[in-house]
């Protein structure tokens, strides 16, 4: 195979990329719009939804939008240096392209990392409140959602060791491959919980609601169904269900008072 093949599946495979970053950015954007223009009327309204899960939505946009953003311009970055073009700017040498691109991809991994940790966060209170305060339910993926973040925040440190570190080249490649491995590790923990929780909530709504108005949301009892692995797509999407008042909460709340009006 030539340089130009070469070049030209590397520009397919970063196209492609770009697409792919491109098309989940905008459904979640469109998401993150519906959350917002649900959530914010209700909060006059009489239902227990904290204000921390408007913050937690503010939050993992922007934890979203930058981890886009810094993967989108490391890419960027990887396609000047194959094609052997000079800085973005005029004034970057290859020096200075390499060092952003170290902290783009740092960027990108502890964004995730965080936005993981509020998306947890969210899923993990939701499906306690579902399961009204049941521990044996949740206490599972609550450990799996510390060990699965503790992993990843452990690959985090050995990527700033072999950054800032003055390594020798073995030592340095020994350590990367064992930061990848723990990211995996966490990776795939993640999905694995993200799916656990998100049924657990999901089989709690759809097992104890009986408001016919709640019926036509049955699509959001299983956010991951239409989420992908986005770490701020299920929790979204369960603030949703707060605002629209899919919860056990709004349930007995609107029992309680129409029961009030009755009498």
């Amino acid at each position: 195979m030539d340089r130009t093949d070469t070049l030209r599946i590397f520009t397919q495979q970063i196209l492609t990329i770009w697409t792919i970053e491109s098309v989940f950015y905008g459904c979640y954007t469109v998401l993150f719009g519906i959350a917002v223009s649900i959530f914010l009327p209700r909060q006059k309204l009489p239902i227990r939804a904290p204000r921390l899960y408007l913050w937690a939505l503010f939050t993992l946009f922007v934890l979203s939008t930058i981890v886009t953003t810094a993967d989108i311009v490391g890419n960027t970055l990887e396609f000047y240096e194959t094609f052997e073009l000079d800085g973005i700017s005029k004034s970057m040498t290859t020096q200075d392209m390499e060092i952003l691109d170290k902290k783009l991809a740092f960027v990108t991994k502890i964004g995730y990392l965080l936005a993981n940790i509020v998306g947890d966060s969210i899923l993990l209170h939701r499906c306690y409140v579902v399961w009204i305060s049941s521990w044996p339910i949740i206490i599972t993926p609550m450990i799996i959602s510390i060990i699965s973040n503790c992993i990843g925040f452990a690959a985090m440190i050995l990527t700033i060791v072999i950054s800032i570190g003055d390594l020798q080249t073995s030592q340095a490649l020994s350590l990367a491959g064992h930061a990848e491995k723990m990211l995996f590790a966490f990776m795939s923990m993640n999905v694995i919980n993200n799916v656990l929780l998100t049924g657990l909530i999901g089989k709690g709504i759809q097992g104890k609601e009986t408001l016919p108005a709640n019926r036509d949301s049955s699509w959001l009892s299983n956010p991951k169904s239409v989420s992908g692995d986005d770490p701020g797509g299920s929790p979204t999407l369960i603030i949703v269900q707060v605002g629209l008042g899919v919860s056990i909460n709004s349930v007995n709340d609107s029992l309680s008072s129409f029961r009030i009006t009755s009498e």
